[in-house]
């Protein structure tokens, strides 16, 4: 089973959602889902996805990749807000930062939460 990046509690604090309140459980689920698919997506040429021990950073971009998905679903941000775009300005900085250009092979120096 794939690891998945997003959580319903790392996105339902974005959201400013109480953590007891399943009532968008479902949809927060596949927002979360979509996240994860693009940072998949734009980490595959570099590194085998899904990531089986992925680092905070990725985490972090997933819950708020999903968050802000949520909110373009339900009209709370522009329609024209491009997720894939937003995940992958943040995602080419930690691939500059931990894959060599043309190895997909990771870095060893620094860690994930030195990028930001």
């Amino acid at each position: 089973m794939p690891v998945a990046y997003a959580t319903l509690p790392g996105m339902k604090e974005r959201l400013d959602i109480d953590a007891s309140d399943t009532t968008h459980d479902t949809e927060l689920t596949n927002c979360g889902a979509y996240g994860d698919d693009i940072i998949d997506h734009i980490l595959a040429p570099h590194t085998s996805v899904p990531l089986s021990s992925p680092p905070t950073l990725i985490l972090e971009i997933a819950n708020d990749v999903g968050a802000l998905e949520f909110q373009r679903r339900r009209g709370s941000v522009d329609r024209e807000t491009d997720v894939f775009a937003e995940a992958k300005k943040r995602l080419d900085l930690y691939i500059r930062r931990y894959f060599k250009p043309g190895e997909g092979v990771l870095k060893r120096s620094g860690t994930a939460e030195e990028v930001y």
